[in-house]
């Protein structure tokens, strides 16, 4: 019966162990290029434009990737981070005014849904959402 709504948990079977089969989808499926969207900042109540750029994704899970903000919020920051088999994506950084940045998102498709957060030089905290979809 496949009506149900919740997920069955399958174990997850990979047909070949090795790492050398590269897609262009990647191993994780995330896929390099820009992705694009709009999200918020909660702390500020504060929206705007998000861009997050996939630049390389290795056999192991290390992902390269360029994150900037605008329309509203600012902020750039190149990063590094994994992804894991299911999708779960996390990626820091440091902003060019020296704060801390990290994202905690689910890959799925060509989406991207993330919360972030951003610390440092004293200041509060700051905390939001945004969703991209690559282009």
């Amino acid at each position: 019966d496949f009506s149900s709504s919740t997920p069955a948990k399958t174990p997850t079977v990979s047909p070949s162990s090795s790492p050398s089969s590269t897609e262009e989808s990647g191993k994780f499926g995330l896929k390099t290029g820009t992705y694009k969207g709009t999200g918020k900042n909660s702390t500020y109540n504060k929206t705007g434009d998000f861009l997050l750029r996939i630049d390389s994704v290795s056999s192991s899970g290390t992902v390269n990737a360029y994150f900037e903000a605008s329309n509203g919020l600012g902020g750039r920051s190149s990063l590094t981070g994994k992804i894991t088999d299911e999708g779960k994506l996390t990626l820091d950084g440091t902003l060019e005014d020296g704060k801390a940045f990290s994202i905690s998102a689910t890959v799925s498709g060509d989406t991207i849904s993330a919360g972030y957060g951003i610390a440092g030089n004293g200041e509060k905290t700051q905390s939001g959402t945004f969703t991209v979809n690559r282009r």
